[in-house]
């Protein structure tokens, strides 16, 4: 019989065994799914977890979103002291230790679908093991979409680096930092008096008062309205859009009239910056699978640029998404020195470019050289 747990509830012990001096280890298996073949041979789902860790209490939590049946086997040496099972469809799953069904733990608002090291899935599953366990970390991880073979846990098997709270601080490096970049990132967020709306803009003037600017039938409706800029020199505003093509329009306050830059050809741009200095517009937005990019729309005579970052060489940038099943995480840009571009990462807000409640990665990006340097984190 299994017995359902709630999510914060204390869950009660079902096979105890060693002495009671032994360590308490916690280890996690994450699938997707189990595995249907075994050589030519094509069975039910199935996970094989072998466990060897003398001397020590072992608490296995597995997770798998589809239903499975995890096949458990234990050396003599191992105690095993809970087996829990989380996933979407987990209630349907089975256990067998040592060759025989048993009975398990069973948590209705554990996490889902994890089954990666990295993301946003495991994120939140580190964040959520230390209000259901007694540990502040687990002790391993494995996991896979569909495994095709075991997974071991050995006296070899080691915690993760990036169970570590203070894992980012290695990759941070604040010396890329222009003085005027490090006094936008240490100063607090304030909304420009200015904001682009399906409306056109709305301007607040310096003694308070609103003043709405509606393009008309000029240009085309103003759809999605994401980030907007100001050149104060000319006093020009400058908006874009993301939905379809995507346009740039540009307002002169001075003359009063509207009109579209340029198409952005789908790109979904998430925030718009002007570059005084460069003579250029510079739109952030972020790839489905979490690349973000950079589209630079010169104003004068240079050249428009257009730059890909791989998530993978932005330290931490993968812990705000679940690549291939959600958005990328928007990209804010919040100040231009020369070729250093300041953004702020943050999950699933394409309108975000202040202070965010949730978890955010700052990154000074080298507009000339493409890559990207990590300055800040908040989790």
């Amino acid at each position: 019989m299994i017995i359902q747990k709630a999510f914060a509830a204390i869950m009660t012990l079902v096979l105890l065994a060693g002495a009671a001096s032994a360590e308490a280890e916690l280890h996690i298996v994450g699938v997707y799914e189990g595995s249907e073949r075994t050589g030519d041979e094509i069975h039910g789902p199935r996970v094989l977890v072998n466990v060897d860790r003398p001397g020590a209490q072992v608490t296995l939590l597995l997770i798998s979103y589809d239903a499975t049946r995890w096949i458990v086997e234990a050396s003599a040496e191992t105690a095993i002291n809970r087996i829990v099972l989380s996933g979407h469809h987990s209630a349907e799953s089975e256990v067998v230790f040592n060759g025989a069904d048993m009975q398990h733990e069973l948590l209705q608002q554990g996490p889902t679908s994890v089954y990666q090291a990295e993301g946003s899935p495991f994120q939140g599953l580190l964040n959520w093991i230390p209000t259901v366990f007694d540990v502040d970390a687990p002790d391993s991880f494995q996991g896979a979409y569909r495994p095709d073979e075991a997974f071991d846990i050995t006296p070899d098997t080691e915690p993760l680096p990036q169970f570590a709270p203070d894992f980012l601080d290695q990759f941070v490096d604040r010396g890329v930092l222009t003085e005027r970049l490090a006094s936008i990132l240490d100063t607090p967020h304030e909304d420009p008096p200015y904001r682009f709306t399906q409306n056109g803009f709305e301007i607040t003037a310096a003694s308070g008062e609103v003043k709405v600017f509606d393009p008309g039938l000029d240009v085309p409706r103003i759809s999605h309205a994401t980030g907007a800029a100001h050149d104060p020199e000319a006093d020009i505003y400058y908006g874009v859009t993301l939905g379809g093509e995507g346009f740039l329009y540009r307002f002169d306050l001075t003359t009063l009239e509207w009109s579209v830059l340029q198409s952005m050809d789908n790109f979904d741009a998430n925030g718009l910056i002007h570059d005084p200095v460069g003579n250029r517009l510079v739109a952030t937005g972020a790839h489905f699978l979490g690349s973000p990019t950079i589209e630079i729309i010169a104003l004068g005579d240079g050249p428009d640029q257009s730059i890909q970052i791989s998530p993978d060489d932005m330290p931490g940038a993968r812990d705000l998404f679940d690549a291939g099943n959600g958005p990328g995480p928007s990209v804010a840009p919040l100040g231009v020195d020369g070729d250093q571009l300041l953004v702020a990462l943050g999950p699933y807000n394409r309108r975000w470019g202040g202070p965010h409640s949730g978890p955010a990665r700052y990154y000074v990006i080298d507009l000339a050289r493409g890559d990207a340097t990590l300055v800040r984190w908040i989790d």
